[in-house]
């Protein structure tokens, strides 16, 4: 079952007015970016212990404007408790930063959607535990090298049914 959670109509149309606003043309068209980073979670779920991952990212900077828009895919590789043979974890992340001053620190939040699949020991069938939420993030992009600014993200994930998480992204981008 998918659910809202925590996340009103109001935030929605937030996003969705920022996005359009980055994407909208004007004199300063925003420049997109990818990346790569590796991640380590908290921990994902009560049946989840904490997980390294990797991870892609695509940074629409916002013209004009001193935003960013981040789509950010996280693949976890989770220990799978005893009662299944295998497991997945994988968070989608929508954010909108403030970046003022073109300074390296980045600071937002956004929506969150996270999904955990379990192959049970006793049991033919998939469990499925997804739920949608929103999260608070900060970080740094370092304009140090000539192609490739190296990142960090501190991000904290708010639930209703699933943990909360903490996730800390170093990567690269481009």
């Amino acid at each position: 079952m998918i659910r809202l959670g925590k996340v009103g109509q109001g935030f929605w149309l937030t996003v969705l007015g920022l996005i359009l606003l980055a994407v909208a043309p004007g004199d300063g068209q925003g420049q997109v970016r990818v990346g790569v980073q590796g991640m380590y979670t908290s921990g994902s779920a009560a049946t989840l212990d904490s997980a390294f991952g990797i991870g892609g990212r695509l940074i629409l900077e916002v013209p004009r404007y001193p935003f960013e828009v981040h789509g950010v895919f996280d693949y976890h590789f989770p220990d799978c408790p005893s009662s299944a043979s295998n497991c997945t974890s994988w968070t989608g992340v929508g954010n909108v930063y403030y970046r003022g001053g073109g300074g390296p620190y980045f600071i937002g939040g956004g929506v969150t959607r996270h999904r955990r699949d379990f192959d049970l020991v006793e049991s033919p069938e998939l469990e499925v535990v997804e739920e949608w939420g929103y999260n608070l993030a900060l970080g740094l992009l370092l304009p140090v090298l000539p192609v490739l600014d190296p990142l960090v993200e501190f991000r904290y994930e708010f639930y209703d049914e699933v943990q909360d998480q903490f996730v800390i992204s170093l990567g690269l981008v481009l």
